[in-house]
């Protein structure tokens, strides 16, 4: 979702670092990006395993899901102040102004960081964000909201 932002960011990181490989997944087709089409959760978790960072630009997500599977992938989601969400479930270290100058900004102190956020913050956050929303908690829950 934000696609345009989404972009706009990845070509920003394009001009310093032409490697970086950016890819979409879901039925609409993205310039700039290795997009994937609708992948299988399979394959939606290898792409989550193999990322730095997942871009998670939503306003109105629900619950803005790709925030928890990047989390308990061990990728760092990056998700924006405009969206409630966002700091229901991502640590507000990773939260930004949703411009991209300030998610350039925000990324490249993230970056220098990497190795400690993700022992730190991401890898711990993940074990408490398998265990809330395993399939068992949820249905727990449920059965418990209807007594």
């Amino acid at each position: 979702k934000n696609v345009s932002l989404a972009i706009d960011v990845i070509e920003k990181f394009k001009t310093e670092f032409p490697n970086i490989v950016a890819v979409g997944v879901g039925s609409e087709l993205r310039p700039g990006l290795d997009n994937r089409g609708i992948v299988d959760d399979e394959e939606l978790n290898n792409l989550y395993n193999q990322s730095k960072y997942v871009l998670c630009f939503g306003k109105w997500e629900g619950l803005n899901l790709p925030i928890i599977e990047a989390i308990c992938a061990g990728s760092i989601p990056i998700a924006l102040s405009h969206s409630e969400v966002s700091f229901e479930f991502c640590p507000h270290l990773f939260i930004a102004k949703p411009e991209v100058d300030e998610i350039y900004k925000k990324i490249q102190k993230l970056d220098f960081y990497y190795e400690d956020l993700v022992s730190g913050v991401v890898n711990p956050l993940g074990l408490i964000y398998h265990q809330q929303f395993s399939p068992k908690s949820v249905a727990a829950r449920i059965i418990e909201s209807l007594n």
